[in-house]
């Protein structure tokens, strides 16, 4: 009985500890790249260009609407990806 569970204990390491390890490490090295001028997405779906970075306060100040000039204030933890501008997703609409 004792070998089974020795089996398992990595196992468990290896599928499911290791994987969310990395997950938390590229999320930490995603909020600390981020600056001026990137395009973002938050978790509730919002999409904006990031115009302030403010570490201290763990804050992100972005324009949602270009053309008005609307600004949101939302955490950094909200902040769930970066978009690249190299997807043609946007220019064939």
């Amino acid at each position: 009985m004792l070998v089974p569970m020795l089996l398992i204990i990595p196992l468990f390491w290896f599928m499911i500890i290791r994987p969310e390890k990395r997950k938390q490490a590229e999320a930490k090295a995603l909020l600390a790249g981020m600056k001026k001028s990137d395009h973002v997405v938050t978790a509730g779906g919002i999409k904006g260009v990031i115009s302030k970075v403010d570490r201290d306060n763990d804050e992100v100040t972005m324009i949602i609407d270009e053309s008005t000039g609307t600004k949101m204030r939302v955490s950094t933890g909200s902040v769930i990806r970066i978009e690249t501008g190299d997807s043609d997703g946007d220019k064939k609409k």
